[in-house]
């Protein structure tokens, strides 16, 4: 059964009324929710997770792959997430903006440095290699079609490694599947948004 979608703005937040009904936390999951609260440190597991309890292979799943992208690999984390904001942002995903926002502030990230990076990723002031590696990211996501052999040289020409330029590529590819979920299914913001910068519409 699919709930109405509504959609309300209240003191600057935007609050999405989820299409999708979730199931009580069932069994199959209950290990998989710790663990997100644990690796996240929150005290509830993510709507993007929860969001597909009635399908448990798949939450879990999806939390597999968010897992080891953000907390393995050869990116510092912070760049994975600058990657992952640029392009929720560039896709108008609220939800997946502002949560990404809300880690590289956690990380210690000034606010100025996000809002550039939102502003202007193309000519973001952060260190020259992340400019690179978000301006690349971005063109992925807006039209992989358009990627050419002079894209990935110009990466390597300023220290990206093939096994980095493989990580990007994926990690460009899940915030795609991940802004597509997020707002097909509707679900809620579920992050506080103080002090974030509001995404425009």
């Amino acid at each position: 059964m699919l709930y109405l979608y509504l959609e309300t703005k209240f003191m600057d937040e935007y609050i999405i009324m989820a299409r999708l009904p979730e199931t009580p936390e069932p069994n199959e999951l209950s290990e998989t929710y710790a663990e997100i609260c644990s690796v996240l440190n929150k005290d509830q597991p993510v709507k993007l997770i929860t969001s597909m309890s009635v399908r448990p292979d798949l939450a879990k799943a999806t939390w597999g792959m968010m897992k080891n992208l953000m907390t393995e690999g050869q990116l510092p984390p912070s760049v994975k997430q600058l990657i992952m904001m640029v392009i929720s942002t560039q896709a108008d995903c609220r939800y997946c903006a502002f949560s990404h926002q809300g880690a590289l502030k956690s990380m210690g990230i000034d606010e100025s440095v996000i809002r550039n990076c939102l502003d202007d990723p193309m000519n973001a002031e952060i260190p020259e290699l992340h400019r690179h590696i978000t301006q690349f990211a971005a063109k992925s996501a807006k039209n992989p079609n358009s990627i050419t052999d002079d894209d990935l040289n110009q990466l390597r020409d300023v220290g990206v490694s093939d096994d980095e330029l493989i990580e990007i590529g994926v990690i460009v590819g899940f915030s795609k599947f991940l802004n597509t979920w997020a707002d097909a299914s509707g679900i809620s913001n579920d992050i506080p948004t103080d002090g974030l910068v509001q995404v425009a519409s």
